[in-house]
């Protein structure tokens, strides 16, 4: 054995994994069962895990490939010569899939708060950081849902990319310098690998339970799965592998069979919730022996199937396959729906078409490209990253012009966006607008300026609804005089009868919130509350069918039988202070978001068959909760106001107005919602309710 090479060329295993064709077929296998599952989860309900499959192989790949560096180079050389390599592998199709996708973004996914991080998710996807951001927003009800995310798949790429920052120091280290040695370095280089791997799954087991989202999209919880293929390969390249070779002749064929067969029941039966750790311990397992099978010198019935023609062909355009089904996945979604079996077959082909283009096209010419030696890496690696650098730029300019450029109505915020501030007709006074972080939520404030000194304030507490009425508030501070201080936090009703949560945090946030006001209040200021009072009949982004009916819902009937104590005491501190409350009584709920179905290309989407509810629906779904806030009126000796006069007609509570629409999503109002009530909300506070 040679001390200046990389690895032990020596090993006749370590030397045929230059190009096995049954992980052509392994590949393939995984890519199947990823976009079957994506399809239809319900076709392979554990298909996800071909995620893990292909960790796996990545982990043994490339670490193999290190069989063809350069001898007798230094660590600067070893660097430059992998990263060329892999820079030249992966980021070129992935580019090419960002910026078709991110200009599909830009003009059909509307503009909207719930979807502003799609197109910063495939900004970051381009330097490998996009599972940052899909953690970060993970659970956040104003990020856009992971299924209408067209760069939600590319967190597997990140994790890898980010693993190719780990990988050539331990290579370079174990492989090179280590061969000094050759049982010392088996054994410590093993060691090292295996510890590496057992922290990683620790962790992983660890977060799965306490962080989800944290195990699910990052590299510590990950990173164990690329290792499992890293140390096959440390086993193989080490002469471990010739004496398991002696050792299982006879038996080849049977255990590549049974890991093949553990395969399949992974991937049928797999349960997302226990990803990574432990659920995906099963399926690497079963993965590294099918690997080890595959990597024999020993024909076998395994190695025979996986080698079969069509999978060799799938497993080679696997990684542009991969790419493009998620994308798509999310453009009929966006557009036509996913429901119908004859649109998931026009989806399968335009997935088909999308990988063939990418890998003959972008994939195979630089593919080819790295068949040349090149003394000079350095250079390579330079011009990718300012390809990438120049692709990153031009998608963010694209991006950031989306509201200009966009084909959805969406895009006209001061028709949609409830936030998008307009003092509006009538306006005496400038406003000053401030916000600042109150606790886990927000407080709003307006300040009249140009206008007399304001003698009274509003002040404005509840939860996502209060903030959606950020443009009629500022409206209703610019034509009356009034200052406003809206406090709002998502999630956390302000009646405690209809806290939903009921957590820690919202019970800080209310607590919190009723001390500022109690402080700031005076005579003849005015308190109102807004909230979410009834049962959505969908989520914004669920397609199932529309409920006959919400009457007796599971939110109506869990509704608190009596008041709170805390609560009592402050609205009777309230009312003693001179101050009038406000109750806001419950808004019709729409069927479909709104915001989801109001374009040419969206409209007859599965999600959209709902745009009205009849007004005798809405009074039975809202009874129990129309009864309880008009008993926590007079509990409270408080008035209410009642948007549902003006946002149903005779017979239908519509989502939509002359053309207009009253909502953002199924229940928050939309800009124009906002305008379309600011007269009846000005009656209601000079009034004293309507």
């Amino acid at each position: 054995m040679k001390s200046n090479q990389i690895v032990d060329a020596g090993q006749h295993s370590a030397e045929k994994v230059g190009h096995i064709p049954g992980i052509d077929g392994l590949r393939a296998i995984a890519v199947l069962a990823v976009v079957i599952y994506h399809l239809d989860p319900a076709w392979l309900p554990g298909g996800f895990a071909g995620v893990d499959i292909f960790f796996v192989i990545s982990g043994y790949v490339v670490a193999a490939s290190i069989r063809n560096a350069p001898r007798a180079v230094s660590l600067a050389s070893f660097f430059g010569w992998f990263y060329r390599r892999r820079l030249l592998r992966i980021f070129p199709a992935a580019l090419f899939f960002v910026a078709v996708m991110l200009v599909f973004s830009v003009l059909f996914i509307p503009p909207t708060p719930v979807t502003k991080w799609v197109e910063p998710t495939g900004v970051s996807a381009i330097f490998g950081l996009s599972n940052f951001i899909l953690f970060w927003k993970a659970g956040d009800y104003f990020a856009s849902s992971s299924a209408f995310n067209p760069f939600t798949h590319t967190w597997s790429l990140a994790v890898e990319e980010q693993y190719y920052l780990l990988f050539p120091f331990a290579a370079y280290f174990i492989f090179r310098l280590g061969l000094k040695s050759a049982e010392k370095s088996r054994v410590i280089a093993i060691a090292v690998v295996g510890l590496t791997g057992l922290a990683s799954f620790c962790a992983a087991l660890w977060l799965t339970r306490i962080s989800p989202s944290f195990a699910f999209y990052m590299l510590p919880t990950r990173l164990w799965e690329l290792v499992a293929g890293f140390g096959l390969y440390l086993i193989h390249s080490n002469g471990t592998f010739s004496v398991i070779s002696r050792m299982r002749d006879r038996y080849i064929t049977p255990i590549g069979c049974l890991a093949v067969a553990c395969l399949a029941v992974s991937i049928f039966t797999s349960i997302e919730e226990l990803f990574p750790a432990p659920g995906a311990i099963f399926v690497c397992l079963a993965t590294v022996v099918v690997l080890h099978v595959l990597c024999s010198d020993k024909k076998n019935a395994v190695g025979h199937i996986f080698s079969l023609a069509p999978l060799r062909f799938i497993g080679k355009i696997s990684y542009s396959l991969y790419l493009w089904h998620w994308g798509v996945i999310v453009a009929f979604r966006w557009t036509i729906g996913l429901e119908q079996i004859e649109h998931k077959a026009i989806a399968l082909c335009c997935m088909v078409a999308g990988a063939l283009a990418s890998y003959y096209w972008v994939e195979q010419p630089f593919r080819n490209h790295l068949r040349t030696p090149d003394p000079r890496p350095t250079r390579t690696i330079a011009m990718v990253l300012a390809s990438t650098a120049i692709v990153a730029a031009s998608c963010s300019v694209f991006y950031l012009k989306k509201n200009e450029i966009s084909l959805s109505v969406v895009s006209d915020r001061h028709t949609w966006d409830p936030s998008a501030l307009d003092k509006g007709e009538g306006a005496t006074c400038d406003i000053g607008r401030t916000w600042v972080r109150f606790y886990a939520g927000n407080k709003i404030s307006f300040q009249p300026k140009t206008c007399p000194t304001a003698t009274k304030t509003l002040f404005v507490i509840g939860d996502s609804h209060s903030g959606a009425y950020e443009r009629m508030l500022y409206r209703f501070s610019a034509q009356t005089g009034w200052a406003v201080q809206l406090y709002s936090l998502g999630g956390c009703a302000a009646l405690t009868a209809f806290d939903s949560k009921g957590q820690a945090v919202c019970k800080k946030f209310r607590e919190m919130s009723r001390r500022s006001i109690l402080e700031s209040m005076k005579s003849q200021d005015v308190l109102f509350v807004a909230g979410f009072y009834m049962q959505r009949y969908r989520e914004v982004w669920d397609d199932s069918p529309v409920p006959e009916s919400m009457a007796g819902s599971s939110r109506q009937i869990k509704i608190a039988q009596r008041v709170n104590f805390a609560e009592e005491k402050f609205f009777e501190a309230v009312h003693l202070a001179g101050v009038m409350t406000v109750l806001e009584l419950p808004k019709p709920v729409m069927q479909s978001s709104q915001f989801r179905c109001s374009d040419w290309f969206n409209e007859r989407g599965p999600h959209c068959a709902g745009q009205a509810v009849s007004k005798t629906e809405f009074l039975a779904s809202s009874t129990l909760a129309r009864e309880k806030i008009e008993e926590a009126a007079k509990t409270f000796r408080a008035t209410t106001w009642n948007p549902a006069n003006m946002l149903c007609g005779d017979a239908l509570c519509a989502g939509s107005m002359r053309g207009r629409p009253l909502y953002y999503d199924t229940d928050h109002l939309s800009a124009f919602g906002n305008d379309y009530l600011l007269l009846s909300f000005i009656r209601a506070v000079h009034l004293g309710g309507s």
